[in-house]
C-alpha cells in the first residue's frame, strides 16, 4: 500500500499495528477440525484461498494444537522444487544427524525408514505453502512418497498443500486426486463480526463505532490484506481532511459503505431515497441492507451510484447546511 507507514506514523504508531495481531476465525475453527482429521487419516489436504485471506495463520493455529512432526518445505521459488528437494527436507528435519544418501533408490529406502520410525512416535505432516506453484511432476511424486511403506504401515505421513487454488483438481492431475485420499477446504473469508474485531484490535481507537460496523460489511473486509489497505486509505483520507478520527461519513465518501447507518444517523427514510432516485422500494431495501443478490451487476452499480448521490445531497445540501443527526444537539 502506498505511503502506508507514513499514514500510520502520522497517527502516532511506531510500528506496524497489524503485524502482531492474529485472530481466531470461523474458517480457522473449521480448519482445525478438518486438519486433525486429515492428519489422523494420513491424507492429502489442500487449503485454498486468495493471497491475504489468512491461510498461513489458520494453518499455524491448527497445527499448534497437534503434537506432530511438522515438516515445512521452505524456498522462495516453489516452481523449481523437485521431489529430491522434498526428500532431503524430510530427512534433514526428521533426523538432522544422518547424512543424506546420494543414490536415488538408496535415498528412497532411507526416507521410508526415517519417516516410518518418526511416525511411530507421532504423526508426520509435510506442509507445503504456495503449492499451486509446484510443477505437475513434483505433485505426482508426492503420491509416490505417500505410497512408501515401513514395517507394514502405509501411508506414513499426511500432506497439507496451501495455495491460491487447488492444482490437484486440474484436468491433467485429476487421476492423482482420485488415486489418493485427498480433500480441499476453501476459506470463506472474514465474517463482518470478525472484521470488526480485527479493526478494534489493530487501529480501532481511531474509528467511530458506526464506521467500524460499516467497514466490516464492505466486500474488501473479507480479506485481511484488503481490509488493512482499506483502513489505511480511510486514515489517509481523514488526515487530508484535518482529522484523526474516521467517521461513518468518511467510509461512505470513500467506499460508498454504511448507507444503512447513515440513514439511521440522519433519520432518512427509505421512501425519501426512493423519491430522490426514482428507484423502487425493493431495490433500495436490497442495497441498504447489503443483500443485492437478485440484482444484475449493472443494475446494482447504477442503483448504488444513485443512492449515494442522493444521500450526499440529503446529508449535505447545496447550501452547506447538514441535516441534524439523530441524538445530536
Amino acid at each position: 500500500m502506498e505511503n502506508g507507514f507514513a499514514t500510520l506514523a502520522a497517527f502516532g504508531y511506531r510500528k506496524d499495528p497489524f503485524e502482531p495481531v492474529r485472530i481466531r476465525t470461523g474458517d480457522g475453527d473449521i480448519l482445525r477440525r478438518i486438519f486433525q482429521m486429515a492428519v489422523m487419516s494420513n491424507a492429502i489436504f489442500s487449503v485454498v484461498a486468495p493471497w491475504g485471506a489468512g491461510k498461513t495463520t489458520a494453518i499455524e493455529m491448527a497445527s499448534a494444537e497437534i503434537d506432530a512432526h511438522i515438516i515445512r518445505v521452505i524456498t522462495a521459488d516453489k516452481e523449481r522444487v523437485k521431489v529430491h528437494d522434498i526428500e532431503r527436507t524430510l530427512i534433514k528435519q526428521l533426523l538432522p544427524a544422518e547424512s543424506i544418501v546420494r543414490d536415488r533408490d538408496a535415498r528412497a529406502h532411507q526416507l521410508r525408514r526415517i519417516v516410518g520410525e518418526a511416525a511411530k512416535e507421532k504423526p508426520v505432516i509435510l506442509l507445503i505453502e504456495e503449492a499451486h506453484c509446484l510443477h505437475n511432476s513434483t505433485l505426482r511424486a508426492l503420491k509416490r512418497i505417500r505410497e512408501y511403506e515401513w514395517l507394514g504401515k502405509r501411508p506414513l505421513l499426511s500432506m497439507i498443500l496451501i495455495g491460491q487454488y487447488d492444482k490437484l483438481r486440474s484436468g491433467n492431475l485429476e487421476e492423482l486426486r482420485l488415486g489418493t485420499r485427498s480433500d480441499t477446504y476453501r476459506l470463506k473469508g472474514l465474517a463482518p463480526s470478525e472484521s470488526a474485531r480485527y479493526i478494534n484490535e489493530t487501529v480501532g481507537e481511531h474509528f467511530e463505532e458506526e464506521a467500524i460496523k460499516a467497514i466490516s460489511e464492505l466486500p474488501v473486509a473479507r480479506n485481511f490484506l484488503e481490509l488493512q489497505e482499506a483502513l489505511i486509505t480511510l486514515m489517509s483520507s481523514a488526515i487530508a481532511n484535518g482529522s484523526k478520527t474516521i467517521s461513518i461519513f468518511d467510509v461512505f465518501s470513500v467506499y460508498g459503505g454504511g448507507v444503512k447507518q447513515l440513514m439511521e444517523k440522519y433519520d432518512i427514510a427509505a421512501g425519501t431515497i426512493c423519491d430522490a432516485t426514482g428507484l423502487d422500494k425493493t431495490t433500495v431495501s436490497l442495497l441498504v441492507n447489503n443483500k443485492p443478490h437478485t440484482l444484475s451487476g449493472d443494475t446494482e452499480r447504477t442503483a448504488r451510484e444513485a443512492i449515494n448521490a442522493a444521500l450526499k445531497n440529503l446529508i449535505r445540501n447545496p447550501g452547506g447546511k447538514r441535516l441534524k443527526a439523530v441524538g445530536n444537539e
